[in-house]
């Protein structure tokens, strides 16, 4: 049997080095984004760089060119996924993007939009109030498709109303430090949740919000994610000021601007991807999440 070569890449980064980063908190000079071509490289070009020394590097150990090329990402690996196929088709017989933070810069406006609700008086939900909301969505939608798995198979299809949750006049949301209901603020919170960003204008959705069933979850939603990742790319990719206040964030004309410098940047969201599928391509998209 002949020996096949294969290249086989499993990557999640951009290509800079780390030591450029600042902290990743709000007010912090993370340098990379004041690079326009290191910010290209972060999620479109980085991989394509590194594959060509890859393949000579695979070829002269083997001794022969690898038959086939493969790529495996995560997040924003799966991301770089779709720029590959996008930007790059020849480049790989098979990309698997697992998870991908595709549309990355609306994926932040997200983040931005559920942590400044959580952030709200009284809208925090913690972790056992999350667990609650997500069995009471299993237990109303579970058995849909007829299979009782705790599972729902098409969230589209649960009708979940979470005010069935609420408590009442005589109830208290905590009992023996446990949540046995939830206050009318965390209900408008994950009401916002599941209605995903909308732009204060026109109501228009600006990022697909989240399922019944995924409430378990939401924790990094609330308290990191959009400090750790949204506000860094607003104070210094888009706005370029560190002082940026963005609980200011104008969910009209700030989104705008969010379009306007970091959407050519960051996003990779054509959906024509037909010069991938003329070279042979072939594509597999996941997505996970506990419940």
């Amino acid at each position: 049997m002949a020996l096949r070569t294969r290249i086989l890449l499993i990557l999640n980064s951009g290509c800079h080095p780390a030591s450029e980063n600042g902290e990743t908190k709000p007010g912090s000079y993370v340098a990379f984004f004041h690079d326009r071509s290191k910010v290209l490289a972060w999620i479109r070009d980085s991989i394509a760089m590194f594959t060509a020394p890859a393949k000579k590097l695979t070829t002269a150990y083997y001794g022969k060119q690898p038959s086939n090329m493969y790529y495996v990402g995560c997040s924003t690996g799966g991301a770089q996924g779709f720029a590959l196929a996008q930007y790059y088709p020849e480049l790989f017989d098979g990309i698997s993007a697992s998870c991908p933070g595709n549309w990355y810069s609306h994926l932040m406006l997200s983040f931005l939009w559920n942590g400044e609700n959580s952030a709200l008086d009284g809208a925090f939900m913690r972790q056992d109030a999350l667990d609650l909301i997500t069995e009471a969505a299993l237990d109303a939608c579970d058995a849909i498709d007829g299979v009782k798995d705790r599972v729902i198979a098409d969230p589209a299809k649960c009708t979940f109303d979470i005010k069935k949750l609420q408590c009442t006049d005589y109830q208290t949301p905590l009992v023996n430090n446990k949540t046995v209901c939830l206050t009318k603020p965390q209900i408008e919170n994950a009401d916002k949740f599941y209605a995903g960003p909308k732009d204060a204008q026109t109501g228009k959705e600006l990022y697909p919000g989240f399922a019944p069933g995924s409430e378990g979850t939401w924790m990094y939603q609330e308290s990191s994610l959009y400090l750790q990742y949204a506000v860094p790319i607003l104070q210094n990719l888009v706005f370029r000021n560190l002082s940026y206040d963005y609980t200011t964030f104008n969910w009209d004309t700030d989104v705008d601007s969010l379009d306007e410098v970091a959407s050519p940047l960051i996003d990779h969201i054509s959906p024509n991807l037909e010069a991938f599928r003329k070279s042979g391509g072939r594509m597999i998209v996941t997505q996970g999440e506990r419940i």
